[in-house]
């Protein structure tokens, strides 16, 4: 692009020398309008796409849209004029009439070369402004009718001349710090000294917005186009300042890599004649160093490989240097954004792998549509407490499906060391990081769900504490600046889904548990056992053993003889055992060639293969006895009937207890003991009757502990009953504890405690009337056939036990 110093363009005003005083504007007259009539040009049109055109300028364009090129023939049919309009819109293919300005430039084709692709190319002079008056037609180009736009006279007061210098010598300045190749302008921005023909100069050479050049173009008088110009140029002066400072910083840095790479050159030419081969393993860690967003993890790790470029490569340090490095860019520390769950899809994954359990579910869905909503894990952290075998690992691991997020076990039973959890430090020979840093190692990605398995089998020793490491981790407050004391950096594991997994909470240490949402999982019922054996464990077994398309079945009544006859458990890990049992058996008969049936369906088929039953069918005893009553205990294996035994023999009223018990069952017993003493009167017992019999009392299967407050109405029951000789009902079981009062206080399990009594055929249960809300936990088919009688007192409660 050129601008035409010597010669203005036709009908353009010649220059003025500054401080000449120009002829004064002619008033507008009749004749002169029909002068300006006789002017008007009938022009075709060529909209230029994000570019405005200023007279005095010569440039070459680039003709290609269609129209464009019919409106080209017809200007060099017609001695080669055409008006150029700017196209302020570029969204627009080929803009209408309405779209383009009225006011553009009159310009003279001093040159076309037609190119081997259709398009067009033209050297053009732009003359002078033009103003449309009118359109003439759109189709197949754009045509209208022009009329010149003269330049008004005026002449230059001092203030204005020094602003004409000023803007010069502006513009020189920017030409030369314009790396445009425009340096060849500077000895020709002297000879303009008209403020139009200057701001023209100007605006051409300026990138500003296409809107801010037609601006300029739209502006007529001269000294208003050169101040508005003024304003873009200093504006264009600042960027530029800016601009160069920022290349001059970065020919430094390029420098300073330049230098780096030549030393590094030399250093990796040097150990190759010394026969060492770490230089390229020094590039590839400085690679993934670079990579790295987190200044802090940047630093260390440049520090350490520092250290190992400066060590042997055969000394015991380097490889320790190397483990840490390899260990800490291997760490997932690029920020992921979750991806949105779908709990619809999450919730048929759960049904999918899991029978039951809808609270859970239920629990687990809400904890994931906050997931959804905060595009963060959930600030409480889920503990799944339960019986072993009810599904509190492969709720875990459906979790982690069902959002899409890779999945990690760590197992914390017997974990005794807070280094497990924090990790060793670097100081220790075999130095390792905790388990939490491997297992986002091993997953790769922060966005996991960590399942912090039988958490109530922590230990604490001398070597530190556990649990209190497991305070940090499990914060949301805490947790986004993780210190493992093998990598000695902050690790963020907000992202990070935890999960805790235990058999009861009461081992749990206060403050940790005081971090987490805790969901109880109790023991399933007899039909919900049922099912879940015909939908997982038989197909996971047919499949396990290589029976598959074998069709070996049990059938229902099978299926019962397993569930009374051969296991008493919460969950479904002891059935599923058996289940594979008959598989197995099945599977070496047919190896053998022996043939069998495909349907196992008889409890003698069962004792064939599984042996004897273990269990009686039906109640713990069907026979109503003095001095043995049926309590409820819970467990961390689910609930369990507990008879209590009560026997007299002659002595002087001492109480000997047995059966492995806490001392909070031995502290129940002396009480209820006290509370039948209180009682003796009411209950006819003669006071001299406690001071001539020693009392045994005795909780059967002695070699598993016992230990509880909850037992303290069945033992009273007992006592009385073997004290007044009356016979205690052997369908009636019990569970509360009971003050010295005499009154039944509330217990927990009580759900646990219900499938154990309705497992031994009992179907009347006591219960504490502070417990009667708990009753809506229990599955209604269990409530239905067992009769719950909520007492109040221990009066009440003989009332129902005793003959």
């Amino acid at each position: 692009m050129t601008i035409n110093m010597d010669q203005p363009a036709k009908g353009a005003p010649a220059a003025k020398k500054r401080g000449k005083k120009a002829a004064a504007k002619p008033v507008e007259t009749e004749s002169s309008k029909a002068k300006s009539r006789s002017q008007s040009m009938v022009l075709p049109v060529i909209p230029l796409k994000d570019m405005v055109v200023f007279p005095r300028m010569i440039l070459p364009l680039f003709i290609a849209r269609p129209n464009s090129l019919k409106a080209l023939d017809e200007a060099q049919a017609n001695n080669g004029q055409l008006a150029l309009l700017a196209q302020v819109d570029p969204t627009h293919a080929y803009p209408e009439q309405a779209h383009l300005p009225k006011i553009g430039v009159h310009a003279q084709i001093l040159q076309a070369l037609r190119m081997p692709d259709g398009s067009t190319r033209i050297m053009v002079e732009c003359r002078q402004r033009i103003r449309r008056t009118r359109w003439l037609n759109d189709e197949p180009f754009l045509q209208g009718r022009f009329v010149p736009i003269e330049e008004p006279e005026q002449s230059l007061s001092p203030e204005q001349e020094v602003l004409v210098q000023l803007m010069t010598r502006q513009f020189e300045i920017f030409i030369q710090q314009a790396s445009q190749g425009l340096s060849e302008m500077v000895d020709h921005v002297p000879n303009l000294e008209e403020p139009g023909a200057l701001a023209d100069m100007i605006a051409a050479f300026l990138s500003v917005p296409v809107e801010d050049k037609q601006r300029i173009l739209e502006t007529l008088k001269p000294l208003q186009r050169l101040e508005a110009v003024g304003r873009l140029l200093n504006k264009s002066l600042e960027l530029q300042a800016i601009e160069n400072q920022i290349n001059s910083k970065l020919k430094e840095t390029i420098d300073q890599h330049q230098k780096e790479y030549f030393l590094r050159e030399k250093i990796r030419a040097i150990r190759e004649e010394l026969g060492e081969e770490s230089g390229a393993e020094a590039d590839t860690y400085r690679e993934k160093i670079a990579a790295l967003t987190q200044p802090e993890v940047q630093k260390q790790a440049r520090k350490e490989l520092a250290r190992l470029e400066k060590m042997p490569q055969m000394s015991a340090e380097s490889g320790v240097i190397r483990t840490y490095l390899d260990t800490l860019l291997e760490l997932p520390w690029h920020e992921e954004e979750p991806e949105a769950v779908n709990l619809k899809k999450a919730s048929e994954r759960l049904d999918q792998e899991h029978f039951g359990l809808d609270k859970v579910k239920d629990r687990i869905l809400e904890y994931l549509a906050v997931q959804n909503l905060t595009q963060a894990p959930p600030k409480a952290v889920l503990c799944l407490s339960g019986p072993p075998g009810v599904g509190k690992t492969s709720l875990a691991r459906a979790v982690a499906e069902a959002t899409g997020r890779k999945f990690e076990r760590i197992a914390l039973g017997g974990v005794g060391d807070d280094a497990e959890i924090r990790g060793h430090r670097r100081t220790y020979i075999g130095a390792l990081p905790g388990r939490l840093i491997q297992a986002l190692q091993r997953a790769g990605t922060t966005h996991t769900v960590i399942l912090l398995d039988e958490l109530d089998k922590l230990t604490r020793r001398f070597s530190g504490d556990p649990a209190s490491a497991l305070l940090e981790v499990l914060d949301p407050e805490q947790n986004n600046a993780f210190r493992d004391h093998y990598l000695e950096v902050p690790f963020d594991l907000s992202k990070v889904f935890f999960i805790c997994a235990a058999n009861v909470t009461h081992t749990i240490p206060g403050p940790l548990l005081d971090r987490m949402q805790v969901l109880r999982l109790s023991g399933y019922t007899e039909a919900e056992k049922l099912q879940i054996a015909r939908r997982h464990l038989i197909p996971r077994q047919a499949e396990q053993n290589g029976l598959k398309d074998e069709g070996l079945s049990l059938t229902q009544p099978a299926l019962m003889h397993l569930l009374r006859r051969y296991t008493r458990e919460a969950g479904v890990r002891e059935l599923d055992r058996l289940i594979g049992q008959c598989f197995r058996w099945y599977a070496r008969k047919k190896v053998e060639g022996e043939k069998v049936k495909k349907q196992i369906s008889s409890l003698k088929q069962l004792s064939a293969i599984l042996g004897p039953p273990r269990y009686k069918n039906g109640e713990v005893h069907s026979k109503d006895t003095v001095g043995l009553v049926n309590g409820l205990a819970w467990t961390s294996t689910g609930g369990s009937v507990l008879p209590v035994e009560v026997a007299l023999s002659p002595g002087k009223g001492k109480l000997r207890t047995t059966g492995s018990l806490g001392e909070v069952m031995k502290e129940s017993m002396q009480l209820a003991l006290s509370c039948i003493q209180q009682r003796a009167k009411a209950l006819k017992i003669a006071p001299e009757r406690f001071q001539e019999v020693d009392i045994h009392i005795h909780v059967p299967e002695g070699a598993i502990p016992k230990d509880g407050p909850s037992a303290g109405i069945a033992i009273s029951s007992a006592l009385a009953s073997v004290l007044t000789d009356r016979p205690a009902r052997a369908d009636v079981a019990m569970t509360g504890e009971v003050t010295l009062l005499g009154k039944v206080l509330p217990i927990g399990g009580l759900k646990e405690k219900a499938l154990a009594a309705y497992n031994e055929g009992i179907r009347t249960v006591l219960v504490p009337q502070d417990n009667v809300a708990d009753l809506e936990e229990i599955p209604a088919d269990i409530r239905s056939e067992i009769k719950f009688v909520p007492v109040q007192s221990l009066e009440q409660v003989l009332k129902q036990v005793l003959r």
